[in-house]
């Protein structure tokens, strides 16, 4: 594995950490009634989210297509919906999205970037 790549993916799984851990976070902060601090938190979360979407769009053109499938792919769908619930202030909705849908896709995600790591 050429070591642009290597790096990419090291940097995909390192990161993966902080966002599953904020897609907890944020979904507690919307459940518990906090919505401003969850949506201060939500802006820089979905530029993480893109970043990631990013990186998975570069190993796709560097031919690494075992970390991508339609799991993680969800993950610009999801950003469609979380938009939508955004703007309704749907925030029981966008609990549901952070926890259950992107968190699993992250973890997913997460344990392909170890797995290529390792292998």
């Amino acid at each position: 594995m050429e070591n642009e790549v290597f790096d990419l993916i090291t940097s995909m799984e390192s990161y993966l950490d902080n966002l599953i851990y904020a897609s907890d976070d944020i979904a507690t902060n919307f459940r518990t009634g906090n919505e401003s601090q969850g949506t201060i938190q939500l802006v820089e979360y979905i530029e993480g989210l893109m970043w990631l979407v990013e990186a998975m769009d570069a190993l796709k053109s560097a031919n690494i297509n075992d970390i991508e499938d339609e799991k993680t792919s969800e993950l610009r769908n999801i950003l469609s919906v979380m938009e939508h619930a955004m703007a309704d202030k749907d925030y029981v909705l966008l609990a549901d999205i952070l926890e259950y849908e992107i968190g699993e896709s992250l973890r997913v995600l997460q344990q392909r970037c170890h797995t290529k790591l390792v292998s």
